[in-house]
């Protein structure tokens, strides 16, 4: 009994192939899935930071929920911004004024991410109940469809990168 067809077998390979190609930055910076798995990549590394940042806070007691999600997000937003900027779109550019706009740009969008997890978290704290940390897991994995949209679509949209 086979367990996967050939057919099936070789594509599931290819997407193998294509995901570490992403990772490895050789993939295709036109390519949606390459961005992705990077984006996804650099989002996990800020989520990690922000998660940790964010329990360390409430059990240390110095904020309440929203002063712990704001903490957080400091401190991400700078890593997700240059690994996304580096990793994701392989923008390797000297810092100039259109740096400083892309970073206001992308400060903006996070701004938005950030009233979206306040809002989503308190939702599901308040609401229905559920543990902080799990709220905020939640609240991280849904705003990731919003940034990326945005993230490719207005701020790091300027990549245009050939083979």
């Amino acid at each position: 009994m086979r367990i996967l067809r050939p057919c099936c077998a070789m594509k599931l390979i290819q997407i193998i192939v294509n995901t570490i190609d992403a990772l490895l930055l050789r993939g295709n910076l036109e390519n949606v899935f390459s961005i992705a798995v990077r984006q996804m990549a650099c989002g996990t590394l800020g989520a990690l930071v922000d998660i940790c940042i964010f329990q360390t806070v409430l059990n240390i007691g110095v904020f309440d929920l929203h002063g712990a999600i704001n903490s957080g997000f400091i401190i991400s937003f700078f890593v997700v911004y240059f690994a996304n900027k580096y990793y994701t779109f392989n923008q390797v550019k000297k810092f100039n004024k259109n740096t400083l706009l892309q970073i206001l740009l992308f400060f903006c969008a996070s701004l938005v991410s950030l009233g979206l997890n306040h809002v989503i978290v308190r939702f599901l704290v308040k609401v229905l109940d559920f543990m902080p940390i799990i709220a905020r897991v939640i609240s991280i994995v849904i705003v990731f469809f919003y940034s990326f949209f945005v993230n490719r679509r207005f701020i790091f949209s300027s990549i245009k990168q050939k083979q």
